[in-house]
């Protein structure tokens, strides 16, 4: 089977938590016992789809901390060639599942992120971003911040959107956005503060700061990224407020993004109908 089709099959099934639970915890032992040989992007999309799946539910049932752990758990070990390391991070995180202590090891996650081949770079990013987008609607802010910054180290902004394009559809509320101006902040703001502020979907100054930052950002030359268009779209069209949008104050320096901005704001509006 390939991995593709085994993505598939996890997503269709939409498999219960303690399904779950027991297709990631038996594949993080079978890798590190040498059990299992797979391609090494396999495990990283089995553990993307399965927080994709349970992504869906987080408007009405808040994350799983527990999934959450093992879903980490099952990244660090697909990733390292050392048998014994594998078996420390596994044995942490079975002998006490509730303390976590694999999910708040910023050193593990900032050490799995340096350690990633191209192959399966860009699925890693989209699984610490929905980690990220979990701890968020947890309020675990510190640990939060410690993600995005670790996530985030390499400041490849097109890179970083395209990643949270992947996982858009499958999220609901306000936190894709707060992690879009978490991108485009200046180095002045602070990220605790910006995660606890209100959303652009209700406050048109914090609309027109997103633009402005995104405007400094990519300067007077280069063109706008459409994966900007996605993740603000997809699963947030209906919480726009028409006026909020229509009131902004605008000063942008870069041709692309002042013509870009009106076709967004038309769009929120398709939306929204």
């Amino acid at each position: 089977m390939q991995s593709s089709d085994l993505t598939s099959m996890i997503r269709r099934k939409s498999l219960r938590r303690e399904e779950s639970l027991w297709l990631l915890s038996t594949l993080s032992e079978l890798y590190t016992e040498g059990w299992l040989s797979s391609e090494e992007p396999l495990l990283i999309e089995i553990g993307l789809a399965t927080l994709l799946n349970d992504a869906s539910k987080w408007s009405y049932d808040p994350p799983d901390s527990v999934l959450l752990e093992v879903v980490v758990t099952l990244a660090a070990i697909s990733r390292s060639p050392d048998r014994a390391y594998r078996l420390d991070i596994l044995t942490k995180s079975r002998q006490h599942p509730w303390l976590l202590q694999n999910l708040r090891n910023t050193d593990l996650v900032r050490k799995l992120l340096e350690d990633a081949p191209k192959s399966c770079h860009e699925q890693l990013i989209s699984l610490f971003f929905l980690v990220l987008y979990a701890l968020i609607y947890r309020g675990s802010t510190t640990l939060a911040v410690s993600y995005f910054t670790i996530t985030t180290s390499k400041g490849d902004l097109p890179f970083y959107t395209s990643a949270l394009t992947a996982i858009a559809p499958s999220t609901r509320g306000e936190i894709i956005p707060i992690i879009v101006r978490m991108l485009l902040a200046s180095q002045a703001q602070e990220l605790a503060s910006i995660i606890h502020s209100p959303t652009f979907y209700t406050d048109s100054n914090v609309l027109e700061e997103l633009f402005q930052n995104y405007d400094l950002h990519i300067g007077a030359s280069e063109n706008t990224d459409p994966n900007i268009i996605t993740v603000l779209l997809i699963p947030f069209g209906h919480l726009y407020s028409g006026p909020t949008v229509q009131n902004l104050c605008l000063e942008l320096k870069n041709p692309s993004l002042q013509e870009w901005l009106p076709n967004w704001i038309f769009l929120m509006d398709l939306v929204c109908l």
